[in-house]
């Protein structure tokens, strides 16, 4: 293992228990939706998000803390690094570890804001959810499930990204060190 592998495994480590940490507060939105409104519907939607909440913090510290090795491995690449620069693997890793920290990021405001949606539907009636305010929230559904698909995109390291961004930035240092000669 060399450092980029050691870099990214900490990197990933941290970006894990970071977002679960963010995440675990909202189990106590949990208990908000069955005390605003206390019914057998309420109980189950409440012990539904919980369980998905604690489902997705599980998932987070598995994933970014026990099997780091292998996104580490494929976030960083092989072990053929010693044949070329090593400075131009840094960046590729950096932006795939960027990439995945911004979609962890998109994600928890999706899970943020879906209690919000829980506890507006189940407080208001129908007709008040019909009304203007329906679109309200109709527009800010589509707009989470924008940064949603964002989201799982930047989560899957964003390879299309990642590489015409890497190509760019290679081509701006090369300008850069030929003006510099």
């Amino acid at each position: 293992m060399n450092r980029i592998h050691s870099f990214a495994k900490l990197a990933l480590a941290a970006i894990g228990i970071f977002f679960a940490l963010r995440i675990a507060p909202q189990l106590l939105t949990v208990f908000m939706i069955v005390q605003i409104r206390p019914s057998v519907m309420s109980f189950w939607v409440a012990g539904a998000w919980a369980v998905a909440l604690c489902l997705c913090i599980v998932i987070l510290l598995y994933v970014f803390v026990y099997k780091r090795e292998q996104l580490a491995k494929r976030i960083a690449g092989e072990d053929d690094l010693n044949k070329q620069d090593s400075q131009m693997h840094w960046l590729p890793v950096a932006f795939r570890l960027v990439c995945i920290a911004g979609g962890l990021y998109g994600l928890y405001l999706v899970l943020f804001q879906v209690p919000y949606f829980i506890i507006q539907y189940i407080s208001y009636t129908h007709s008040q959810l019909t009304t203007v305010y329906g679109q309200w929230i109709t527009e800010r559904v589509l707009s989470l499930l924008i940064v949603l698909a964002i989201a799982i995109y930047l989560l899957c390291g964003a390879p299309h990204f990642v590489r015409w961004h890497v190509k760019k930035t290679l081509e701006q240092c090369k300008k850069q060190s030929e003006i510099n000669r």
